[in-house]
């Protein structure tokens, strides 16, 4: 007789270590971060998905934008060190992976978002580094790189994209 292998049904609880830990997606579903993957839960047909990331890997941070279909999952791993996922909403698999460059020192990404026009990323790392790192993300290609933090006392908690300008990205 074969072994019933077990499924998820149910996985609920928030991280409250996972910066931006739970989002809606549009009117019946929130989606949130539980252990090496995003939930999607129903609220009105109490149904979830799961979108896995690799097993062992920690979400630092997330960021949705249903309206574009896109979300932007840090990610804190031993093996590849921090790195940022670019998932397609409507079709499942991880759309893209972009990496910090070569000498960086943070142990993870704080804080993560897209431009207002979706097509850049901008991420905000962590201790000792400190910086803003700016892709674009559909060619992973890193752009730009600036210190956010200009003393080792000071620590950058969040940051945003001015909503109302288009063409030059601000950050906050």
């Amino acid at each position: 007789m074969a072994t019933p292998l077990l499924a998820q049904s149910h996985v609920f609880g928030l991280n409250h270590e996972v910066a931006n830990n739970i989002f809606y997606m549009d009117e019946q579903s929130v989606m949130y971060p539980a252990g090496s993957q995003l939930v999607t839960y129903n609220l009105e047909q109490k149904t979830q998905k799961f979108l896995s990331l690799n097993e062992g890997d920690a979400i630092t941070t997330l960021q949705v934008d249903p309206h574009q279909g896109f979300a932007l999952v840090a990610v804190k791993s031993i093996e590849k060190g921090p790195y940022v996922v670019v998932l397609d909403l409507q079709n499942p698999r991880k759309k893209k992976i972009l990496m910090p460059p070569e000498g960086f020192s943070s142990k993870e990404f704080i804080n993560v978002t897209f431009t207002n026009d979706c097509k850049h990323v901008i991420a905000q790392s962590s201790g000792p580094d400190w910086s803003l790192y700016y892709w674009v993300w559909e060619k992973t290609k890193l752009i730009a790189s600036v210190k956010s933090a200009l003393y080792n006392s000071t620590e950058v908690h969040h940051m945003s994209c001015n909503p109302f300008d288009m063409v030059k990205h601000k950050f906050v």
